[in-house]
């Protein structure tokens, strides 16, 4: 009966610190809204037919500024530089994290067999606490891509017409 009784506590015992050291785990690797200052980014979306969009941070001295260019069926060519204030690039960084941006990271996917008129994208930032964020597609594309994508693009558009 004493046996029972003690292989019955060990079992409980194993089962609570497993079932603890699981979803401490899981939880932990969840990814994290980015706290850090954007030190540089590069956003690229170009469909090889259509459309063409490069937005880019660029350092001077202890400036940033933000380069985009575009291009839409080869009749608009537009590019804006902008300098950014550090108030602009946390705007960039709450746009990420308000639209989960973040769990994009390491995405990387391609459709080979498809190559024609498909979107191509590419997406990498660095913080100033070295994490990164680093997104590359090819016709497929992370969750809520399209409403994602637009709300960084409207950012970023808003920011180049201050």
């Amino acid at each position: 009966m004493k046996k029972k009784v003690i292989i019955a506590v060990v079992l409980i015992v194993v089962l609570l610190v497993g079932g603890f050291l699981f979803f401490h785990f899981k939880s932990n690797n969840k990814p994290k809204e980015y706290e850090g200052k954007i030190t540089s980014m590069k956003l690229y979306i170009d469909n090889h037919k259509e459309i063409y969009y490069h937005a880019e941070l660029h350092h001077s001295k202890d400036r940033v500024f933000l380069d985009v260019r575009e291009k839409k069926m080869e009749k608009l060519d537009r590019r804006f530089k902008r300098r950014l204030t550090d108030k602009n690039l946390e705007t960039i960084r709450d746009v990420i994290n308000k639209n989960k941006i973040y769990e994009w990271d390491g995405f990387n996917k391609g459709d080979k067999d498809n190559l024609k008129g498909q979107e191509s994208f590419t997406l990498e930032i660095t913080f100033s606490d070295k994490r990164t964020l680093k997104v590359y597609g090819y016709g497929k594309y992370p969750e809520k891509y399209t409403e994602r994508k637009k709300a960084l693009r409207d950012c970023i558009e808003k920011l180049i017409r201050i």
